[in-house]
């Protein structure tokens, strides 16, 4: 009996052409047929089958494009010979609403924020964030999650926001990106598809490859979407770290509220004293502001004034009615008189303050007038005469000075 070998012969073009029409193209429903880009579709899935199991597996079938693929299943489907001759018109159109699909995907981030996750294309000429079209009837956030798990290999579940994507246009076309954080570094990313996706790598921020597609143009944006995140975070963390009930005792640690200057210090240095709670006045000069000059000068320009302590400190009790021992007004009254000898009286009225009149006696004798020489020779010889009564201080004189020279003589 002879032994039955069985021959396992390679399948013709023709075959396998058969073969693929009758799997994807002839139990189609008609409204796949209806317009270029649906049709179309179909044997975009029908040359992705025919490179990744007949060309990959028989040298003598040939690794063709998608449009000589389109005219071969054209030429050889009894449904498309029909419009064979639209073929290259129906390819363009079909190009062009390809171009305008949205895109969507993810942005991987690990749990510093620091890196994502790029995937490199089959021919390891480019590297991408994990994206792809939208199917038909499909939401963003369900396409995102599907391409992530055919091109990475990782489930993001129900972790994306509606909210929470950067979007970016380019010719017509929509790019929208969610933000998936807290990815872990060690997951075993593996791709699901076939020829898509040759590696998946972690990369930083400031160390992205030099050949990307569409990778740039989302990082600024990122950027700036992290940053808010972490104002938002630390003025949460603020608001949480403090109790409501300690903030009587966070007021009572800093001494002031937050408008006062940070430059003044407290009122009292080391807590107010035991008679100031009780209503009752200090002899105890308060401290005076940091901001007021130490140096002990005569009057000048700023920053070279007297040692006196400003309103906030509590002094100045004539002027700003603060309760404190000082310098009165009595008091300088006194010191200016001792010092110039004659007696200052204020009646009230500003314009006659720090004026003094001193009587002078009459001068009896009759003036003659003259016609008066004002020639230059004239006026030297009068200037430097014995006779002329500016040469001599008379024992009776009258002064003025406004209340600047009366603060200067202070000391």
């Amino acid at each position: 009996m002879a032994d039955k070998t069985k021959v396992i012969t390679s399948p013709s073009m023709e075959e396998v052409m058969d073969e693929l029409q009758s799997r994807f193209l002839v139990n189609l429903p008609a409204s796949e047929f209806a317009t270029a880009e649906r049709l179309f579709f179909q044997i975009e899935q029908c040359y992705w089958f025919y490179e990744d199991f007949y060309a990959d597996h028989y040298k003598h079938l040939n690794h063709l494009k998608l449009h000589e693929f389109a005219k071969a299943m054209f030429s050889h489907c009894p449904l498309l010979q029909p419009v064979m001759h639209q073929c290259e018109s129906m390819f363009e159109d079909f190009k062009v609403y390809q171009s305008q699909v949205p895109v969507v995907g993810c942005i991987l981030l690990n749990a510093d924020r620091n890196k994502l996750i790029l995937v490199r294309n089959w021919k390891g000429t480019s590297w991408s964030l994990p994206r792809g079209k939208v199917n038909q009837g499909e939401s963003d956030i369900e396409g995102a999650r599907r391409e992530v798990l055919e091109e990475c290999g990782y489930d993001v579940g129900n972790t994306l926001k509606e909210k929470l994507f950067i979007e970016f246009t380019q010719n017509q076309q929509r790019m929208r990106m969610f933000i998936a954080k807290d990815v872990p570094e060690d997951f075993p990313f593996a791709p699901r598809t076939r020829k898509e996706i040759s590696l998946i790598q972690w990369f930083e921020f400031d160390a992205l490859p030099k050949k990307t597609w569409c990778v740039l143009p989302f990082i600024p944006q990122l950027r700036r979407l992290l940053n808010r995140e972490k104002v938002t975070n630390k003025r949460q963390h603020k608001q949480c770290s403090v109790p409501i009930s300690n903030v009587s005792n966070v007021l009572e640690t800093h001494g002031r509220a937050t408008s006062a200057p940070p430059n003044r210090p407290n009122r009292w240095n080391n807590g107010p004293p035991a008679n100031a709670l009780n209503g009752k006045k200090s002899n105890k000069v308060l401290s005076m502001s940091i901001t007021t000059p130490r140096k002990i000068l005569t009057r000048g320009h700023f920053g070279t004034e007297i040692t006196t302590g400003t309103s906030s400190d509590g002094v100045n009790s004539e002027t700003f009615g603060a309760n404190t021992a000082g310098f009165s007004v009595e008091d300088m009254f006194s010191v200016n008189e001792k010092l110039t000898g004659q007696k200052f009286v204020y009646d009230g009225n500003p314009n006659d303050f720090g004026k003094v009149r001193v009587k002078t006696t009459p001068n009896k004798m009759a003036v003659k007038t003259t016609k008066k020489d004002i020639s230059p020779k004239s006026i030297n010889k009068e200037n430097n005469s014995p006779n002329n009564p500016a040469n001599h201080v008379p024992k009776a004189f009258k002064f003025e000075f406004d209340a600047l020279d009366i603060m200067a003589c202070v000391k």
